[in-house]
């Protein structure tokens, strides 16, 4: 079964992921805020971010990342920053 939704209203129900994954993808979202909190609703405690370091919105997406979780260990590579996050 597919499943096909927006970041800022996911189709699911809060807490039923043990990991949430989201790679290379954030600067995509027409609202980062929004899709963070989502993110954050729907995962348990464990969660990954990949973000593109090109993208003119690292920023604004890095301070929501910060705002939302637990930053755990920042991974620098070539061309994304990887978050290994949990709940705050």
């Amino acid at each position: 079964r597919k499943l096909a939704g927006a970041a800022e209203r996911l189709p699911f129900k809060s807490h039923v992921f043990d990991y949430v994954i989201s790679v290379t993808s954030m600067h995509n979202f027409a609202d980062i805020r929004s899709s963070i909190k989502e993110i954050k609703r729907v995962g348990k405690g464990n969660f990954v971010f990949s973000v593109l370091k090109k993208s003119s919105k690292i920023d604004d997406i890095k301070k929501s990342i910060e705002q939302n979780f637990k930053i755990d260990k920042v991974i620098e590579e070539e061309k994304d920053v990887i978050f290994f996050c949990g709940k705050d």
